[in-house]
């Protein structure tokens, strides 16, 4: 009926085609009324011999055939693992290096190996499927970039089978096939299923056998960098948590120690924290988030210094707050006095950013630490900083204002229900003219203190609209009338405003940027010691 045995190569190639249709089509009747499952098992071995047939376009039809189907009938894929020789001739198919092996066929064939591997991974490892695969990753006559699908595919039939038979792992050539993917992963750095495959296999081997993560410390590196590559984020988080997670003795051996120093060394650790808070796609931030969380565990002193110069804190808590909240029980009296000390010694504008920013928030978040700010020389020294780093990044201003906003939060506030009764005749009047009919107040009408009490009553009411009235109402003269006045009263939010006012100035006048700076200091300086006093 399929005569797979004859001389002739087109009637081979034509009986391997009526087969591919029926096994493309399991429910498909052919003219003889044949299902695939009817089909007798001395034909699917007689397909499996054809696969070393020297006609490189009866093999691919063959490959075909196979893999239609041991993917589309479970039954008969089963048939094909139990009994017959059909595995054998795929691995020797594999090992062989037949004359003309196109990309195409070889693909076919561990695509036809791979979908076998599931349902018995040992008989196909007794087989030879692991040498078969691994073949396929190292000989030189499959290197060729048109042969990268088909040892994708290699790297998922050697992940499959050790995955469901760890002593799978015995048979492979390690030595040669770990040091040979680390060198491809660099090579192939444009092609994400590659990496993905690669990676996938190396985690896969790692969870039964721990100490081949020892052999892969060369890739380090090459991991920390994919951080940056948008196709290979997901593949280095997984990778890099295997080794954060690696607790095998002795101690030359910790991968985990070697991986957060490197991580630390390189700056790596805002990609890490950004890709865990801002990334857009679920599976990576759910990776960078288990990462995180892992360096967290194994965390001291230098791993928290380095965190806040590297910027981590200020997304952490912009973003995720839950993640930013664990790292301010770690900061100690040594960590603060270290920063400070970077604070003085350091021209680095960004790195003043960062830090600022971070022990503005960590202040903002547990009043026990405000102390430390409420020294003159301290707060001389502040303004020194800020003169210095602002003129090399204008947007420090900006930051240290979202951090200060954090502070005056956390500030105690009045009672809302009785702001109205106890602020000036004017101010009230003010706030039920706009409450009720939305109109803005004469503020020149008003004393520089009621203008104060106004701002600072609509900030508590979530009138911002009136507050940026008051404060656009003076214009320039915030710096000279408004904001000595909020400082005078205790009012943190006007004060503030004013200092928001004076950036926008200073954003189009330069002169105005050493009183900025000097007003951020003063403002701070002001929140903290009115919140010690309460």
């Amino acid at each position: 009926m399929y005569p797979l045995h004859s001389t002739n190569d087109a009637v081979v190639e034509h009986a391997l085609l009526t087969l591919w249709k029926i096994a493309s089509n399991p429910s498909h009747l052919n003219a003889e009324h044949c299902t695939l499952d009817t089909i007798p098992i001395g034909v699917w071995s007689s397909v499996g011999a054809v696969l070393l047939h020297i006609n490189p376009r009866i093999r691919t039809a063959s490959a075909a055939v196979l893999k239609s189907a041991c993917t589309s009938a479970p039954r008969v894929a089963h048939q094909l693992v139990h009994k017959s020789d059909v595995v054998p001739q795929l691995c020797q198919h594999l090992i062989s290096t037949l004359p003309g092996t196109t990309a195409a066929e070889l693909t076919l064939v561990v695509q036809a190996l791979l979908a076998l591997t599931t349902l018995d991974a040992s008989m196909l490892c007794s087989y030879g499927a692991i040498d078969a695969a691994s073949f396929v990753l190292l000989h030189p006559s499959y290197a060729a970039l048109d042969y990268a699908p088909a040892q994708v595919v290699a790297l998922r039939i050697l992940s499959s089978l050790v995955y469901a038979y760890p002593p799978a792992f015995e048979d492979m050539e390690t030595k040669r096939l770990f040091p040979h993917l680390c060198r491809q992963l660099v090579r192939l750095d444009d092609a994400p299923t590659y990496v993905a495959a690669t990676v996938d296999l190396f985690l896969v081997v790692v969870a039964s056998q721990p100490l081949v993560l020892c052999d892969l410390h060369e890739l380090l590196p090459w991991t920390i960098m994919q951080l940056q590559k948008p196709q290979h984020q997901l593949a280095a988080l997984q990778l890099l948590r295997a080794c954060v997670c690696h607790v095998v003795p002795p101690p030359h051996l910790s991968v985990a120690g070697a991986t957060q120093t490197a991580l630390r060394s390189s700056g790596a650790l805002i990609d890490v924290v950004w890709l865990a808070v801002c990334h857009t796609n679920a599976a990576v931030v759910a990776a960078a988030v288990q990462l995180w969380t892992s360096l967290q565990h194994m965390s001291d002193e230098g791993f928290i210094i380095d965190t806040i110069e590297q910027g981590c804190v200020g997304i952490l808590l912009a973003h995720h707050p839950r993640l930013g909240r664990k790292l301010l029980p770690a900061v100690s009296e040594t960590v603060l006095a270290h920063l400070i000390k970077t604070l003085v010694v350091s021209t680095n504008g960004l790195l003043h950013r960062n830090i600022l920013v971070a022990l503005l928030t960590l202040v903002a978040h547990d009043p026990r630490k405000r102390s430390t700010w409420l020294d003159d020389d301290f707060t001389l020294m502040l303004q020194t900083t800020l003169r210095t780093s602002t003129k090399a990044s204008p947007h420090l201003l900006h930051d240290l204002l979202a951090a200060v906003h954090h502070l005056c939060e956390s500030c105690s506030p009045p009672e809302c229900g009785k702001l109205t009764e106890d602020c000036a005749a004017p101010v009230a009047m003010a706030i039920h003219a706009f409450t009720q009919r939305k109109v803005l107040p004469k503020v020149h009408d008003l004393s520089v203190a009621q203008a104060v009490e106004l701002a600072d009553v609509a900030h508590v009411l979530d009138l911002e609209p009136l507050v940026a009235c008051v404060i656009g109402a003076y214009g320039p003269r915030v710096l000279s009338e408004l904001l000595p006045m909020a400082l005078s009263v205790g009012a943190p939010a006007v004060a503030v405003a004013c200092i928001d006012r004076l950036v926008g100035i200073a954003n189009s006048s330069p002169a105005h940027w050493d009183a900025a700076t000097d007003s951020v200091a003063l403002v701070l300086h002001s929140i903290l010691l009115l919140d010690s006093q309460q």
